[in-house]
């Protein structure tokens, strides 16, 4: 989760196990995160964000560390800039 977007709503980025080599793409692996775990090493997709109600998401997989979730913020931000 990027932000709560409202009462029922938050930010998400996409997550995925396939292999992406482009400069919006952070590689994580479980060591990426603060908490839970990855089953496979992933990418979280910076140009793939979008909204959902909180009330559909079914599990969360763990917290990203700080340094993960600032540099994913900052790709966000460099993105939305140029």
């Amino acid at each position: 989760m990027l932000a709560k977007a409202s009462e029922n709503d938050v930010i998400l980025a996409q997550i995925t196990s396939r292999s992406f080599h482009d400069s919006y793409a952070v590689n994580i692996d479980s060591d990426s995160l603060e908490n839970g775990g990855l089953n496979v090493p992933s990418n979280i997709r910076t140009n793939k964000i979008f909204t959902v109600q909180d009330s559909i998401i079914i599990y969360k997989i763990g917290k990203l560390r700080a340094e993960v979730f600032s540099e994913v913020v900052n790709i966000i931000i460099d993105l939305l800039s140029e």
